[in-house]
């Protein structure tokens, strides 16, 4: 099995496991902390039943259908934030720079150039999906969670890791 077929596996896995929690019977709070890696708490009633970091993976644009990734976000000035909120999104532009490949391997070739460009069209929602498969597979996170900006139109897409019972 390729690589892009093993992260669409771990992703729709990820999806089946944590489909309870896109629902909307939970509620998902994102807590920014200027020194250490954003927190999440997932609550049911007001009881927070899962704990863990979040990453900020990247921002969708729906207007324009564009997908900007995290790591080329520049949105903070406190000292080393935005670092600490991007690691995992940096993670995978690492990646796709070291990423070999065959020369007869255009579906590669062609993901390497998605992860390695800062601002992505998005020309058909399975693109978008296999982008979000492909970060959740490279930095071995357990969930992707998006959350609709509350001051602007837009997606912001988070990797979380270590979802644990508080």
């Amino acid at each position: 099995m390729n690589i892009i077929a093993t992260a669409l596996t771990n992703y729709d896995n990820s999806r089946i496991k944590y489909n309870e929690y896109y629902t909307g019977k939970y509620e998902i709070v994102i807590h920014e902390d200027k020194i250490e890696k954003r927190r999440f708490e997932i609550k049911l009633n007001d009881n927070i039943i899962k704990i863990g970091y979040c990453n900020i993976l990247g921002i969708y644009f729906p207007e324009n259908n564009t997908f900007v990734w995290g790591w080329s976000l520049p949105f903070r000035t406190e000292k080393n934030s935005n670092k600490n909120e991007t690691y995992l999104s940096r993670k995978i532009l690492n990646y796709a720079l070291d990423m070999q490949f065959s020369s007869r391997d255009p579906l590669l070739y062609e993901l390497r150039i998605e992860l390695l460009t800062n601002k992505i069209k998005i020309e058909h929602p399975y693109q978008l999906e296999k982008l979000l498969a492909f970060a959740l597979y490279i930095t071995k996170t357990e969930m992707i969670y998006k959350s609709k900006n509350e001051y602007s139109n837009v997606d912001v897409w988070y990797l979380f890791e270590k979802l644990e019972n508080p």
